[in-house]
């Protein structure tokens, strides 16, 4: 029998900060061959990153504090603006889970399954690295990672090929929150390493999904943008916490801050 493996034995450590832009001061004193050097080096770096989006992809700040915290806390609460880079980090973020935690069970919850096709699990196909989307064989008897832009991920679950010395694959599951709406049976009974809730999910689904996370010291990694305000979810989370830190994000929205419990 395989060993079990924890969440919290296990620390994120992907992608690099956007490298900086040289200034046009500091350009008008460079030579021609160097200005070519320059320009295939960050083509090289852009390449890279397009092929292996968890290796080398590039990081914003917060995305680094959340990682940073990743074995300090089982629930991760990014609220940001839209297009503040939430989901993109957040889908790296159970991709990494599934290829390196050995056996990872990851799930994603959306609001429905056509938001799960087009937005969660079509940011999730965006982080897999390309080496691993090409394997020769999409589909084996512990694995299966295939996809379309109309249909997602067949059955709605991703599997990847099984680490050494374990049976198994890691892979992420794909539900949402109408099907739960529907029956709340459906999020009872599984474990998980990981689980990522894109959108405000319903308060109950919260409560459920954290005794879930209980047997692999799981994490849950929540993400949306308060458009409703301050909700009973939002309450439920922030109501005990109080700010230890808060700097301005990329967008112009305002600023992001970093909590704790109280």
């Amino acid at each position: 029998m395989s060993k079990i493996a924890f969440s919290d034995q296990f620390k994120p450590s992907f992608g690099f900060p956007y490298p900086p832009l040289p200034t046009m001061e500091e350009m008008k004193l460079w030579d021609i061959d160097r200005i070519k050097k320059y320009k295939e080096a960050r083509d090289q770096v852009v390449l890279n990153a397009e092929r292996n989006p968890i290796g080398f992809g590039f990081t914003l700040p917060m995305w680094q504090e959340v990682m940073n915290n990743w074995d300090k806390y089982t629930t991760h609460v990014i609220l940001g603006g839209n297009r503040s880079g939430k989901s993109t980090f957040a889908a790296r973020l159970a991709t990494w889970a599934a290829c390196t935690i050995p056996q990872a069970e990851v799930r994603g919850y959306q609001v429905n399954k056509v938001k799960s096709v087009d937005e969660m699990q079509r940011y999730i196909w965006e982080s897999i690295p390309h080496a691993t989307k090409n394997l020769q064989s999409k589909k084996g008897q512990n694995h299966s990672i295939q996809f379309s832009q109309k249909n997602g991920f067949t059955d709605d679950i991703c599997i990847f090929p099984p680490l050494p010395g374990y049976q198994r694959g890691g892979y992420i599951r794909f539900s949402n929150y109408a099907q739960y709406s529907d029956d709340p049976n459906t999020a009872e009974g599984f474990k998980t390493h990981l689980t990522w809730l894109d959108e405000e999910c319903p308060p109950a689904l919260f409560d459920t999904l954290l005794y879930r996370s209980i047997d692999f010291h799981g994490r849950i990694l929540l993400t949306f943008t308060t458009i409703q305000g301050y909700t009973p979810l939002v309450q439920k989370i922030l109501g005990k916490t109080k700010t230890i830190k808060s700097a301005y994000h990329l967008c112009s929205v305002g600023k992001y801050r970093l909590s704790k419990k109280v």
